[in-house]
């Protein structure tokens, strides 16, 4: 049976070096610089947000295809660079990242509604080979009942957690000081959102258990013989 678990394309990008460099690293190094040149904490805010900007671009570039996550994410620096430099508020270009795992997380709940959830369209995106027979085997295995409440079950789980995510980005930024603030919330996701990942991504089987039958078409991350 064809497998389709190999890790996404996209989790790789994200742990590159160039990426870490982009959307960690440059941002929170051009905001304390800027900062100790005496530029304001806006325009400095705004400034260190050229780097996650750029690297969304060069990411689509490299790839030759449009990302959704990729222009969601330009898209919700744009908002938070308009709304931010128009208000002069240093407090809304902090939670910028709050926009884009607000929406994906309205996203995923709002998707319950629908024939098919969100992570299951994703899967398909990120893990089914790019052949007929393939994509064809993975939406077949839509019929089993045990995938369908997987799938349920795991959307409104991120969808809630991205909702929290966001939430508690919002609340630290009106809790602490800009600077702090600047250094910790690139590492928020990951903190408060890796675990949820290193779960959803181990083997469908495991969490799927006994539900999972012979004739019961369900994805693997291995080879079934």
């Amino acid at each position: 049976m064809t497998s389709w678990s190999a890790p996404p394309r996209l989790g790789v990008g994200l742990l590159s070096n160039r990426a870490l460099r982009l959307n960690i690293v440059a941002p929170v190094a051009a905001y304390w610089v800027l900062s100790k040149r005496g530029m304001s904490t806006v325009d400095a805010l705004a400034l260190s947000a050229v780097f996650p900007a750029a690297g969304g671009v060069l990411a689509m570039l490299r790839n030759r295809r449009v990302e959704p996550l990729a222009v969601l994410s330009l898209g919700a620096i744009a908002i938070g660079l308009a709304v931010g430099l128009l208000f002069h508020d240093g407090r809304i270009l902090l939670v910028k990242e709050s926009f884009t795992s607000g929406a994906l997380g309205l996203v995923c709940l709002g998707s319950l509604l629908t024939r098919k959830p969100a992570i299951f369209v994703l899967r398909r995106r990120l893990f089914v080979p790019d052949d007929s027979e393939a994509q064809a085997e993975y939406d077949g295995s839509w019929q089993s009942r045990a995938v369908q409440a997987e799938a349920r079950r795991t959307t409104a789980i991120w969808g809630i957690a991205l909702l929290a995510e966001a939430a508690v980005r919002v609340g630290l930024s009106y809790l602490l000081p800009v600077g702090t603030m600047v250094t910790i919330s690139p590492l928020l996701a990951p903190v408060l959102l890796g675990p949820l990942a290193v779960w959803n991504l181990r083997p469908r089987q495991d969490r799927l258990g006994e539900a999972a039958t012979p004739d019961t078409p369900v994805p693997s991350r291995s080879n079934q013989e």
